[in-house]
């Protein structure tokens, strides 16, 4: 599955942003692409306060429930990626401190995530 938007036509470069979802056995790679020129863009995934993320490994993390089984695994195949502070906004008005993984588009225009269980 895949889809874009042209949301960002606004700014220098004219960039339009490509989101694809390819669902393989045990897996699912998200993989984002950038077309035009653009400064800095990055690809984000909020995650839910609940979700515990521990990294076990360079771009690798895990995703924990609150009883603490491993639910998925996340690796970022392409781009360069990190866990950063980020808010979960359950209703307006409401914002409650979490964890988003961010993927930095760095020389070439496209990032790809892979999320297995």
């Amino acid at each position: 599955v895949s889809c874009s938007h042209d949301g960002y036509k606004r700014l220098k470069g004219l960039p339009i942003h490509n989101r694809s979802w390819v669902l393989s056995d045990g897996k699912l790679v998200v993989q984002d692409l950038v077309d035009g020129a653009f400064e800095s863009a990055k690809a984000y995934f909020h995650f839910h306060p609940n979700i515990k993320v521990v990294q076990f490994g360079e771009q690798k993390w895990e995703l924990y429930l609150p009883a603490k089984q491993r639910v998925v695994r996340l690796e970022a195949l392409e781009g360069f990626a990190k866990i950063e502070p980020s808010f979960f906004s359950p209703e307006f008005g409401v914002r409650i401190p979490t964890m988003s993984l961010t993927i930095e588009f760095r020389d070439i225009h496209k990032t790809a995530l892979e999320i297995s269980w």
